[in-house]
């Protein structure tokens, strides 16, 4: 899987899971992790409580992706350490997708 395909998967499970209806506003901005799953990507979407990041955690190949996380992140917790730590660790357990 390339980062480009890790962007397109996120934005898609975006739009038809948790954040249906949320309008992305942004594109992917994908990030190679130092540990697996190797993709993080962040998307900007809105809904009517206002701006926030669509998030993912993912790996495996585009026919079968291996996620570990898919979730929403309010904008002002975005911060250069927040993406840092989604980077370079996992948290100690894994959401069922």
């Amino acid at each position: 899987m390339t980062a480009v395909q890790a962007g397109q998967l996120c934005a898609a499970e975006q739009t038809n899971g948790q954040g249906a209806g949320d309008k992305q506003v942004g594109q992917p901005k994908v990030y190679e992790r130092t540990v697996s799953p190797r993709w993080y990507v962040t998307i900007l979407a809105e809904n009517e409580f206002g701006q926030y990041y669509q998030e993912c955690i993912l790996g495996g190949s585009v026919e079968n992706p291996e996620w570990s996380l898919t979730q929403g992140t309010p904008k002002d917790e975005m911060t250069p350490a927040y993406i840092e730590k989604q980077r370079t660790q996992n948290e100690e357990f894994d959401d069922d997708h």
